[in-house]
């Protein structure tokens, strides 16, 4: 089994209703160099299923991570869960970083590609 990466971009707000963006990626099982990205919106809308490629999945990513500075309607942090790391949450300015990014991609870019077993 492929290694699981999940990401929640979280907004700080008193309002209970609203949800996380949530980015979950895992390697399809039809094909072994294509990735199944799901994109659930925090505000309700539906949820997007979409597949890339590693370049393009890790390219995405970046986009995203690098993006996040100059939102106007800004998140302000970042949880990086997957299926052999630790749950780690950054706040968004740290991302700014290039070396704090470099590293948070490299983590998921790691998980992406491991094969894992889930054993008790």
């Amino acid at each position: 089994m492929s290694g699981r990466v999940t990401i929640f971009l979280t907004r700080k707000n008193d309002d209970a209703t609203t949800k996380d963006d949530i980015i979950s990626i895992s390697k399809r099982a039809d094909n072994c160099v294509a990735f199944t990205i799901k994109y659930r919106p925090g505000d309700g809308s539906q949820t997007r299923i979409f597949y890339l490629g590693e370049t393009d999945t890790m390219t995405y990513l970046s986009s995203i991570f690098k993006s996040l500075d100059y939102d106007t309607d800004p998140f302000d942090k970042v949880q990086v869960t997957t299926a052999i790391h630790p749950s780690i949450i950054y706040d968004v300015p740290v991302l700014a970083d290039d070396d704090i990014r470099y590293r948070v991609e490299d983590m998921i870019l790691t998980a992406m590609r491991a094969q894992v077993a889930y054993v008790e």
